[in-house]
């Protein structure tokens, strides 16, 4: 399960950054998930309970597509 090519453009736009703001539109799960990869956190923790789980099941998409490095 990969981002789809709405969700690849709009993230090419936030994390190109620039003058211009960028209006994001999502669920509050994504606005986590993305949350989570702009702050370049370190370590997450999460338990599979809603509505967690869909914020990790976001943050696995955004890892699989290279869009957050995972630390091993």
């Amino acid at each position: 399960m990969s981002v789809s090519a709405l969700e690849s453009k709009r993230l090419d736009m936030v994390l190109k950054g620039g003058d211009e703001d960028v209006e994001v539109v999502g669920t509050g799960t994504d606005a986590v998930a993305y949350a989570l990869m702009l702050a370049d956190v370190d370590v997450t923790s999460a338990y599979p309970i809603r509505p967690y789980g869909g914020v990790m099941q976001t943050v696995a998409r955004l890892i699989a597509d290279g869009y957050m490095k995972l630390s091993t």
